[in-house]
């Protein structure tokens, strides 16, 4: 009997224990703080988006970044980076077309050209490793935008830009053209006939452009507040007439209007890129090929 009561009272105390067991596991689950319980179920959900951004679909819009290469006479993007674009209310896309008139005209429509600092040291010279007159110039026209740009000067004399040393060491250079024997270029009339011709080189670019009656004065055009903005008010002004209210204005007509304020010297490209600044800055907007208008 007693052993019987032994038997019962230790298989009691054994449930007991398994009772107490349980109920220390549950406590211990109930008090593991919330915020591994959040942890947990955010990398779960991380997961899941990654998940699903890496599955793409026909007609899904991607943004890639990588280089180009040829491959089979093709032009194929090597993409190092490739996500998928989350765009519901069109935003990116919208704003994607708004920079692609810019980007062809700028860019993509642009023949590539080596940067100078990527050329070979020897392209522009003859058999006796003497320029031709025709790389110097360009050579001293890059020369002289760098210069301009970098000092931000306004505007400016030949005679001035004769007079700095780094200028005059690329223009003394000896030269040779390809239809006479080498030339001794160290004269200051060779001198200065490079320095014209670089120049040219820069008007006709449009980097530069000259104003009013004193020809000898070049205004640098990048800098020239004042034909900025003269294009802006004009486009301005204009756009509120029923006239160009709709289309906005042509841009042989905003050159007409300019030329009468600066003279008929503004080239097309002067112009051209006083309307890619503007156009730059959201000052104005092209509505269609070679049309502007602004807010």
């Amino acid at each position: 009997m007693e052993w019987t009561t032994v038997l019962e009272s230790s298989a009691a105390h054994a449930g007991r224990a398994r009772h107490r067991q349980k109920s220390l596991i549950k406590t211990a689950a109930r008090r593991i703080p919330s915020s591994y319980k959040d942890l947990d179920a955010m990398m779960k959900e991380l997961y899941k988006e990654e998940n699903k951004k890496a599955k793409m679909d026909i007609g899904d819009i991607i943004r890639v970044r990588g280089s180009i290469k040829v491959f089979r006479e093709q032009r194929e993007i090597v993409a190092s980076v490739f996500y998928k674009v989350e765009d519901p209310t069109l935003d990116i896309q919208m704003a994607r077309m708004l920079d692609l008139p810019y980007m062809y005209r700028n860019v993509y429509d642009k023949p590539f050209a080596i940067p100078d600092s990527f050329k070979n040291a020897s392209e522009g010279k003859n058999d006796h490793g003497m320029v031709t007159q025709a790389h110097l110039i360009t050579q001293l026209s890059e020369k002289v935008k760098v210069f301009l740009m970098k000092n931000k000067i306004h505007n400016f004399y030949q005679r001035e830009l004769e007079s700095v040393d780094s200028l005059i060491a690329i223009a003394s250079s000896p030269v040779s053209d390809s239809k006479a024997e080498p030339k001794d270029s160290s004269s200051s009339k060779q001198i200065h006939n490079i320095f014209k011709e670089a120049i040219k080189v820069l008007l006709e670019g449009g980097y530069i452009f000259q104003k009013g009656p004193n020809q000898e004065v070049y205004q640098v055009t990048d800098q020239d507040k004042d034909l900025h903005k003269r294009t802006l008010s004009i486009i301005q002004e204009d756009c509120k007439r029923q006239k160009h209210a709709e289309k906005g204005c042509h841009f042989l007509y905003i050159l007409t209007c300019v030329r009468q304020s600066f003279g008929s010297s503004v080239r097309e490209t002067v112009l051209r890129r006083v309307i890619d600044t503007l156009e730059g800055n959201s000052d104005i907007v092209s509505t269609m090929e070679k049309y502007y208008t602004a807010f």
